[in-house]
């Protein structure tokens, strides 16, 4: 989502359907932030699958140039028939597309440390007026051991990455985690400090 505030409404439904997927269920909620892990972790867009690669093309295809339009395939895909780009121009495109590819990876991370210190509550849960479950209605919702596995090792992987950004973003993420396990103990306990 870009919060362009020329763009208001495609800001406010994009995070609408954030919040869709991370509460549709336990299996989404977990499925979500384990590719929010794996987007942190992920140091160039080269390393994405040309599947999934076509799959960003389609949902974003301003953003998908500006973060990819240097890949070989991709750029040899768009010629449609005009020159090839000089050695400058696709080094510049790669500068400027890996720019834009680690602030996505930093905001996977912090999408990803927001969505595990405050996990949602599962669809329609009936809630009372600050926004807490309805006693008798469960709680919220808790990674699977298996996700939660892989987030961790994803994450203590990214606290050594060369970007900054990235190393700041999965070590902000580690630490919210050990602290929220406090308060949230068995939906976040694989993340108490204990646990690492």
């Amino acid at each position: 989502s870009n919060p362009n505030p020329t763009d208001h409404s495609r800001h406010a439904l994009a995070l609408q359907a954030r919040d869709d997927a991370l509460s549709s269920s336990p299996e989404g909620y977990g499925d979500l932030c384990r590719n929010f892990c794996r987007v942190l972790g992920c140091p160039s867009p080269q390393n994405i699958p040309l599947s999934e690669l076509e799959s960003f093309h389609n949902s974003d295809r301003e953003m998908f140039q500006r973060c990819c339009g240097w890949i070989p395939e991709v750029v040899a895909a768009g010629d449609g028939g005009a020159a090839s780009p000089t050695d400058e121009d696709l080094a510049q495109r790669r500068r400027s597309g890996m720019v834009m590819w680690n602030t996505l990876r930093q905001m996977a991370g912090l999408l990803l440390k927001n969505a595990l210190v405050t996990p949602p509550l599962p669809k329609n849960t009936p809630t009372d007026a600050l926004g807490r479950p309805l006693p008798g209605h469960g709680g919220r919702m808790a990674l699977p051991p298996d996700a939660a596995a892989e987030i961790k090792h994803g994450l203590l992987r990214c606290i050594a990455d060369e970007e900054t950004a990235v190393r700041s973003s999965a070590s902000t993420a580690i630490a919210r985690c050990c602290t929220a396990a406090v308060a949230l103990g068995k939906s976040l306990g694989a993340f108490a400090v204990k646990q690492w």
